[in-house]
């Protein structure tokens, strides 16, 4: 298990142990976003509502993750999409980074539903039909 959160980006096909890293990393920049908007008391407001965005990051990706364990792809699809653009605005980029290494797995899944169908049925023609010799 340790081994699955600490290095989710050498093997890419585990999507579970990439979201748990992406909740792991929304969990710390949350932290240093409240560390942050403590000591800069002026403009400290902005850290913590960065902090706020990160929370609110780690909360989505519970749902993503939600949607990937009961096989809806593309709807998993497009909430870490919306949630991979929080987490670059208040994740210090590498949340939003790591969300987007679940999104282009997950968009690859989608993909390869529509790319990869049956083909379709050959046409049927009516036998045909030679001419008959008179004579």
């Amino acid at each position: 298990m340790f081994k699955r959160i600490m290095y989710p980006m050498e093997n890419m096909v585990d999507v579970e142990a990439q979201i748990d890293f992406a909740k792991m990393l929304a969990v710390v920049s949350a932290g240093l976003n409240m560390i942050w908007g403590m000591f800069v008391l002026p403009i400290g407001f902005i850290g913590f509502a960065f902090a706020a965005v990160s929370v609110f990051v780690f909360l989505g990706l519970d749902k993503v993750h939600q949607y990937y364990r009961d096989k809806r792809y593309e709807t998993s699809r497009d909430f870490a999409r919306f949630y991979m653009y929080l987490g670059l605005i208040s994740g210090f980029v590498i949340t939003g980074f790591a969300i987007y290494r679940i999104y282009a797995h997950l968009d690859d899944i989608v993909m390869k539903k529509y790319l990869v169908q049956p083909p379709p049925p050959a046409p049927r023609f009516a036998p045909p039909q030679f001419p008959q010799r008179k004579g």
